[in-house]
């Protein structure tokens, strides 16, 4: 296995994803580009280990979108934006997919005391 849960085989794929998304891209063609490799290959490679590529790229946009709620002064909307979303409605859609949480729900549950501050 690899520094995480995923085998060395991946490292470079989810390495050009987090590249990708430093700097705002969350495409699955990005990704495989930066991993140096074709799609399809990314697709297939992803595939053997029990995964799909859309599933590694959302793994770092939730992970991302976490990050980023955890920051009082960003509204839903932005971070929606900042992992790649042009509509919050599809991210609040996603992120409940993800955590079983709306965004306004995970920032309730984990910043509970400092969103009661303010």
């Amino acid at each position: 296995m690899g520094s995480d849960r995923y085998p060395i085989a991946l490292a470079e794929l989810r390495r050009g994803i987090m590249e990708n998304a430093a700097q705002g891209e969350y495409g699955a063609a990005a990704a495989a580009a930066r991993a140096n490799i074709s799609l399809r290959t990314a697709q297939r490679l992803a595939k053997q280990y029990g995964t799909s590529l859309n599933a590694l790229i959302d793994e770092i946009r939730l992970a991302n979108a976490k990050s980023f709620l955890s920051n009082l002064e960003i509204d839903i909307a932005t971070v929606g934006q900042i992992v790649g979303y042009t509509d919050v409605r599809s991210f609040r859609r996603a992120f409940k997919r993800w955590t079983g949480l709306s965004p306004k729900e995970y920032r309730k549950e984990t910043l509970g005391e400092r969103i009661k501050q303010q």
